[in-house]
């Protein structure tokens, strides 16, 4: 089992058990490392099928660890929509809302004609810290592997239902029919418990 250690923290000992060392080491090995060819996305603890509607634009929350270049966004549909296309593309964080803000970068589009993961070639470069993974679907409604549970820092204007589906994790803005708008406006802040699953492939 391995004996107590002695650990100095801002001037103060303590003694950590090594069950607790043992998972302080593997933190802090892990942290602040993006791997080549991995894929990054919202830490949501549960994932589950639902309609996207067409022209609801929902942005996602992303933390990034460490300053990186992604070159890959993807999100899966499972049920196919012939004449639907996924916009995706990348909002910066508005530090005085904790919300989408000013437009980085679009990927462009991709067909929603069949069922798969659906990937569009970036080359975005990623400060450490929050943004946001921004999906619409344009020309139907497929249906996609979503997110269920809350994720940081999504909040809502009322206290929603105990269920885990229930709680909000995005952020949502109806009506966007063609590119992404520059900002996200203010007023189109509704969430959503049902964000696309969105992730980055580290260059």
């Amino acid at each position: 089992m391995g004996e107590p250690r002695l650990v100095s923290v801002d001037s103060e000992t303590l003694l950590f058990p090594p069950a607790v060392m043992a998972a302080l080491a593997d933190v802090f090995s892990n942290s602040g490392i993006i791997v080549s060819g991995r894929y990054y996305g919202a830490d949501s603890h549960t994932l589950t099928l639902a309609t996207i509607a067409d022209g609801t634009c929902m942005a996602i929350p992303i933390w990034t660890s460490s300053a990186a270049t992604f070159n890959r966004i993807a999100v899966e549909v499972t049920t196919a929509v012939a004449a639907a296309n996924l916009r995706m593309g990348i909002y910066l964080n508005d530090p005085a809302r904790d919300a989408p803000g000013a437009l980085l970068a679009e990927a462009g589009t991709i067909s929603a004609a069949t069922v798969g993961v659906k990937e569009l070639t970036i080359s975005q470069s990623l400060e450490a810290g929050l943004h946001w993974l921004a999906v619409v679907a344009q020309g139907g409604a497929p249906n996609m592997r979503v997110l269920a549970g809350s994720l940081a820092p999504v909040t809502a204007t009322a206290f929603w239902a105990t269920t885990a589906a229930a709680d909000p994790n995005c952020y949502t803005m109806t009506g966007v029919t063609g590119g992404l708008p520059g900002t996200w406006s203010t007023a189109a802040l509704q969430v959503s418990p049902s964000g696309p699953k969105v992730m980055l492939r580290a260059a």
